[in-house]
């Protein structure tokens, strides 16, 4: 709107300076030796002002612009660093049982998200937010999500080739995230170049093998031996790799706790005990998975589905 106020007093000057040119004689005016011009003198003078004052005052309109973006972005990243912190310091320092337990917030409307998180943040230790989420929702969502005041769980499980990896890792400082996903599957390097990617107060954790497989899948994929051995061989890929800990199911986290002693264990897929399984073939109850050395505990649909769902994480806390 400005730069059309501008354009348009400009006009208005230049049709001014050339109703006040038509009023005057015309003079000659020697350009070269021998070369004469007829022109009228002061329509000359305006339009070389004209000439002058336009760019300049389009440079100035255009150098504005660029400095109220600047500031806009500042204000903006300024904002984020003022939010909540998310680090692991926090999650590390709480003690209470119920901060093992982190809600999978994966719903497809940010509002409805957001209502649930406030309901159950007393009975729940943190937020994970999936693909799901994020792809529906970016780092907007999980800006948003933060304001609730707990840690954040990223389950990205990214998967790709090492420097990719490291670089998406690096596009996600900026959110704070006190977990992140990547697939064991990826390789040692890929898990290192994650690690070393990562945010200084960011825990980086190796997906072994989704919990939505059993033994029967395994030849499918073109793994020899069992869902346990798989997990097993790629959770110690993880720790050789340096990464905080592993994503397994609770079938396998007693056994590898006992291989890992400080390693940090996600164990997803948990079901109550009169809990529906649903797509979720290695469940076990919140329960059983902390007493076999979970770190965390992730609970989904038990709760984000429940007719009541501060109930059920109340129900859930009270049986941990």
């Amino acid at each position: 709107m400005a730069m059309l106020r501008t354009i348009f007093w400009v006009l208005v000057v230049a049709v001014l300076a050339a109703f006040t040119a038509a009023n005057w004689q015309p003079v000659e005016v020697r350009i070269w030796d021998g070369l004469l011009l007829e022109t009228r003198l002061p329509a000359l003078v305006i339009a070389a002002f004209l000439l002058g004052l336009v760019p300049t005052w389009l440079l100035y309109r255009a150098t504005r612009w660029r400095l109220q973006r600047r500031i806009t972005t500042l204000e903006t990243q300024l904002n984020v660093k003022a939010a909540p912190s998310l680090t692991s310091t926090s999650l590390d320092a709480a003690s209470t049982e119920n901060t093992r337990s982190y809600l999978a917030l994966d719903l497809p409307r940010l509002d409805a998200a957001l209502a649930l998180a406030e309901k159950v943040k007393g009975h729940v230790g943190g937020l994970k937010l999936g693909l799901e989420f994020f792809c529906a929702h970016g780092h907007h969502g999980v800006h948003e999500v933060a304001k609730v005041g707990l840690p954040i769980f990223l389950d990205l499980k990214l998967h790709d080739i090492p420097n990719t990896v490291a670089g998406a890792m690096q596009s996600i400082h900026v959110l704070e995230p006190a977990i992140v996903t990547v697939h064991a599957s990826g390789g040692r390097a890929m898990m290192e170049d994650a690690k070393a990617a990562a945010g200084e107060h960011c825990k980086v954790v190796a997906v072994t093998v989704l919990t939505s497989l059993d033994d029967a899948d395994m030849p499918t994929i073109g793994v020899a031996g069992t869902a346990h051995d798989q997990a097993l061989r790629l959770a110690d890929l993880a720790q050789e790799a340096g990464l905080d800990g592993i994503v397994c199911s609770g079938h396998e986290v007693g056994e590898i706790h006992k291989r890992w002693k400080n390693g940090f264990f996600v164990v997803p897929g948990l079901r109550p005990a009169d809990g529906k399984l649903g797509d979720q073939k290695r469940a076990v109850t919140p329960r059983a998975a902390r007493d076999a050395g979970a770190s965390v505990l992730v609970i989904g649909r038990p709760i984000s589905r429940a007719d009541d769902p501060v109930a059920a994480a109340r129900a859930i806390e009270g049986t941990l």
